[in-house]
């Protein structure tokens, strides 16, 4: 039996209470909804529509919802980094993260566009420059961990024309990356590399050896992934996911 509607939402008409309660749930679960066709558009407009009350919904948990100017995407993030609900990244995902904000940031300063896309050979070749001491993921990892961010609402996967995992892979960095590892400028994002990356002195650093330990990102929720208005190559893919929970963590990435 379901639990009875809460009194303070008996204002919304019944035809809408199953598409907030989706709306409700899709937020909890990825932290994102994001517009385009079929149910993600349902979702979209239901927020819009409600967009007052399911602010101040999720304001006790000091988690806010914001609402991309450029595209038809709302995002849950932490408000001011104290929040119950956060998915948690491995110290290898982090340094993948901040490559993938690094790529999208020198993408945006250089042209005009709404979608930035990068090969898995470009990723490759940006962790090597980036994190000169540690050894890039092997192919197999790499992908794991684009998965598990595709899951998560921050990047959108195309295979290449063999239908595989390979160099020539599309990743489309969506505009919630950004939001979810938020720096203020370059230097932000310098000070959070040094802290990543071990010192020359430190001797040949692995990624086998980064990934014992693991560190929270403030992304608000954990699971699902994809863009306002992608491509039709990346059209979001509708799976719900498990919603997980972890310790509060800063507004950037933490990385120990």
């Amino acid at each position: 039996m379901k639990p009875p509607w809460p009194i303070f939402w008996d204002a919304i008409p019944e035809a809408d209470r199953d598409s907030l309660s989706d709306v409700l749930c899709e937020l909890l679960s990825s932290g994102a909804i994001l517009g385009g066709s079929g149910r993600n558009q349902e979702r979209y407009q239901t927020t819009r529509i409600y967009q007052a009350q399911i602010a101040e919904y999720f304001a006790p948990l000091n988690l806010e919802l914001f609402e991309e100017q450029d595209s038809p995407v709302f995002i849950l993030r932490p408000a001011s980094g104290e929040c119950a609900l956060l998915a948690h990244f491995t110290k290898d995902e982090t340094l993948l993260l901040l490559a993938l904000w690094r790529m999208n940031y020198d993408v945006r300063m250089s042209q005009i566009t709404r979608v930035v896309v990068v090969s898995v050979k470009e990723i490759f070749g940006k962790l090597r420059i980036y994190f000169k001491n540690i050894e890039p993921p092997a192919p197999t990892a790499l992908e794991g961990m684009l998965a598990k961010l595709r899951s998560r609402r921050l990047v959108s996967l195309r295979n290449s024309e063999s239908g595989t995992f390979d160099d020539e892979t599309q990743v489309e960095i969506l505009p919630t990356l950004p939001r979810v590892i938020p720096f203020d400028d370059l230097a932000a994002w310098d000070t959070r590399c040094e802290l990543a990356a071990p010192a020359p002195n430190e001797g040949d650093a692995t990624a086998a050896d980064t990934t014992a330990a693991d560190t929270a990102t403030d992304v608000a929720t954990d699971a699902n992934a994809e863009t306002a208005s992608p491509s039709p190559e990346f059209e979001p893919e509708d799976k719900p996911a498990t919603p997980a929970r972890t310790t509060p963590a800063r507004t950037t990435p933490a990385i120990p």
